[in-house]
Formats: structure tokens, sequence, C-alpha cells
């Protein structure tokens, strides 16, 4: 009965104060965990976690850290790619910006000398004359069609 269980101090299932009742129960946990833990670390066999006392476990950990692995590597190696690739696209944007620059001041000039000597139509929309010599202009030299007529830089069309 109830009331023999209360006089033998017989603590019931549930206990008075569940939140009291949990957060020791978690305090428990935590303290066999922080112990685990540290004889983990210590390489203490007989205080670690029991999956980590199999004997194969042991075994493998053992084989795994007598050898050179390629894997120990890959986080910094990967890190270094990766700060490697964004200074890569850095360089790669500054280079876009500088070619987009050139075009452009190379068409200031290209544009007054073929108004000079065509006139106007040469550079109208409907000419296409700046995609042309833009396309032109981010070719290499090697692969342009037509080829170009000279060898060698420097010859300079007559004005």
């Amino acid at each position: 009965k109830m009331k023999q269980a209360q006089a033998a101090g017989i603590r019931p299932l549930v206990p008075v104060d569940r939140r009291a009742s949990a957060k020791a129960a978690k305090a428990r946990l935590r303290e066999k965990e922080n112990a685990e833990y540290e004889a983990m670390q210590k390489g203490d066999i007989n205080h670690m976690p029991k999956a980590e006392r199999l004997p194969w476990r042991i075994y493998i950990r053992d084989y795994v850290d007598a050898r050179f692995n390629l894997g120990e590597w890959f986080i910094p190696v990967a890190f270094a790619i990766l700060i490697v690739s964004i200074i890569m696209m850095a360089l790669m944007y500054g280079y876009l910006i500088a070619v987009i620059i050139d075009v452009w001041l190379m068409w200031r000039k290209l544009k007054a000398k073929l108004i000079a000597k065509y006139g106007e139509q040469s550079v109208s929309k409907g000419s296409r004359s700046f995609s042309y010599a833009w396309s032109r202009s981010i070719q290499m030299r090697r692969w342009r069609l037509p080829k170009p007529r000279y060898p060698k830089r420097g010859h300079w069309p007559a004005d």
C-alpha cells in the first residue's frame, strides 16, 4: 500500500520534481561523456566508450595510425586550393575589366579614324563595325579569319 511504501522510504516510479530529476540525469550523462572523452584523449582504453574497446576497433586504429594517409592532408590542401582559386578568380575578373577598357580605348581611336576616312556610315549601327572590331580584338592573332595580312604587328593602315 502507499502508506507502507512511504513509510519504508521507497521512492515512486515517477519523481516528485520531474524537472530537477531530468537536470540531474543530464548532468550524470554529461559527466560520463566528459570522462569518456578525456579517456579517448589520453588513450585510456579501460574508460573509453564500449564501442572503442572492441578488439578489432583497437586493431583498426593501430593499423591506420601506423601508415601515412593522404587523407590527413585533405582539409589543408582543399583550403589552399580554395584560396588559390579565389585569387585566380579575382585575377580573371581583373583581366576581364582590363580587356573591356582596352577594347573601349581602341574603339574610340578607331571610330575617329573610320569617320575621318569613310564617313559616318562606317560606324553606324547597321554596319556592326564595333562588334567586328571587338570580336577580332579578343581573338588570338593566329586564329583570326580572315588571316592578318602581315605576319608581325606594327603594320598600321594608311590614313
